[in-house]
């Protein structure tokens, strides 16, 4: 599970005018939506040692690392929880042992800060399954989804249910019923996927209508 470094090459105007500082999530739905490029650090090196780096000329060239699980306890949010799991003893390294760990292992642990086993979910790995299925949609489809169905479980009782999530936030009387929540767009719904001030968290999106 080593942490991955990601280089996003920026027209140079681009950052000027925008000003700011990117968060990895930022620059990754820039790269999406093909504004900005992004490489892998080897496929980066790779490419500067091939002499390929017309991109580079009067462009921002930003460093950002990944770590490939971000979990956390659905209940509190809070990170520094403990699992159960196999470590292989053969590996030399103890990230490299438990990439071996039985299937499922990371769904449950013990939390410190709520003192009790609670269900756990990986927040970077749902959101990603999401854009997956998101663009998936868009190019069966060819247009924006309506709606989302959706896993979440509550944050007090932990109670796990199957909703509908609607990608805007067009109420009409007649259809409220259908609807357990309604997002803004789809940068919202993976929001969703950590703690936030609402009363539950998305665990996972089983398809987009």
């Amino acid at each position: 599970m080593d942490t991955k470094i990601f280089v996003f090459i920026m027209d140079e105007g681009f950052s000027s005018k925008q000003n700011k500082e990117y968060t990895l999530e930022e620059l990754n739905i820039l790269s999406e939506q093909g504004i900005i490029e992004k490489y892998s650090l080897e496929i980066f090196f790779d490419r500067i040692n091939r002499g390929v780096s017309d991109s580079l000329y009067n462009s921002k060239v930003l460093f950002r690392h990944e770590s490939p699980v971000d979990i956390i306890c659905i209940a509190c949010g809070n990170k520094n929880i403990i699992c159960q799991t196999g470590v292989n003893p053969n590996m030399q390294s103890t990230a490299d042992a438990l990439v071996h760990s039985p299937e499922g292992s990371f769904k449950s642990g013990f939390c410190d800060i709520c003192n009790r086993d609670v269900p756990l979910t990986d927040v970077l790995k749902t959101k990603k399954d999401i854009i997956e299925k998101y663009n998936q949609y868009k190019q069966s489809n060819y247009g924006e989804p309506i709606s989302a169905l959706c896993f979440i479980t509550y944050c007090d009782d932990l109670y796990a249910q199957t909703v509908n999530i609607k990608l805007s936030l067009d109420v009409k009387e007649e259809d409220d019923d259908d609807y357990f929540y309604y997002c803004r767009d789809i940068e919202e719904l993976k929001n969703l996927c950590t703690k936030t001030t609402e009363e539950f968290v998305l665990t996972q999106v089983d398809s987009f209508y």
